[in-house]
């Protein structure tokens, strides 16, 4: 493992982050791994949006499905 993927495993993860990945859609195929890795290129604050926006967009998906 290289230095640099070792240095992103030890840190802890961001606060927003778990609410975010369980809520968004689809989590359970994806990799955890490049969600975190993509969740910490955010700001702070646009980690905040994003887990206030996860739930949002799940009931949008869901909507969507039921009138398809």
């Amino acid at each position: 493992m290289s230095a640099a993927k070792t240095k992103a495993a030890q840190q802890p993860e961001p606060e927003h982050f778990q609410p975010a990945w369980t809520a968004y859609p689809g989590h359970q195929i994806m990799r955890r791994d490049l969600g975190l890795n993509a969740f910490r290129a955010l700001t702070p604050a646009k980690q905040k949006l994003c887990r206030a926006a996860a739930p949002e967009y799940a009931m949008a998906c869901s909507r969507w499905k039921r009138s398809r």
